[in-house]
């Protein structure tokens, strides 16, 4: 398949847009795939990010612009940032990410926006519901297998939850159940950093 630019000869790099390699990261560059040589102001990105052309601005990239997110919370919030507003983790500019709070890449709002490291900008979409294939529900808390095994008075690991949900067992069985093997041992399986960014808390035994 041919770039679908006119007077392009080459074949389609990216199919879901549908053009070249040169003109995917032309418009990247520029916000258009035709070439010019004046810089537009602003432009955005596949993504939606927006950018804008101020080559003095402090957080510019190499080619003059800064994204309009980072350069409303350096500008209206704070030019310093120190951690993650998530987590707490240690932070720099060069190490944070400004996270769009309602996943609207085009909201740029400083109300809208927080610091957080790269684990928690990613590991914050990964849910309770979300993570894993197999999610157990015991009362109203849905969780993955792994999940419910990081949760007190629990004494099966997590792949054997997933074991018997898998074999017909209920929910409540499958987390709650008695051990058959190594009754005296109990998994370690402890809370991790992200489950409160994920949203898993610790279930009440009911």
């Amino acid at each position: 398949m041919k770039c679908k630019i006119e007077g392009c000869d080459r074949s389609t790099t990216y199919k879901a847009d549908q053009v070249c390699q040169k003109h995917y990261f032309r418009m990247i560059r520029y916000g258009t795939y035709e070439l010019t040589r004046s810089r537009k102001y602003r432009i955005s990105n596949p993504a939606g990010y927006q950018k804008i052309y101020e080559p003095e601005h402090p957080l510019a990239n190499s080619d003059g612009y800064v994204y309009e997110h980072r350069k409303v919370y350096f500008d209206q919030v704070s030019i310093v940032v120190s951690g993650c507003d998530m987590c707490s983790d240690p932070l720099s500019w060069e190490s944070c990410h400004i996270d769009h709070i309602d996943d609207d890449a085009t909201n740029n709002k400083k109300e809208n926006l927080r610091v957080t490291c790269r684990a928690c900008n990613v590991f914050r979409a990964h849910t309770a519901d979300s993570m894993g294939k197999v999610r157990l529900t015991v009362n109203g808390v849905t969780m993955s297998a792994h999940a419910w095994a990081r949760q007190e008075g629990v004494r099966v690991a997590g792949n054997t939850i997933r074991r018997r949900k898998m074999s017909g067992m209920s929910d409540y069985e499958s987390v709650y159940g008695e051990k058959i093997t190594h009754r005296n041992s109990v998994p370690k399986s402890k809370p991790l950093k992200y489950d409160s960014v994920r949203g898993i808390g610790r279930a009440a035994r009911p």
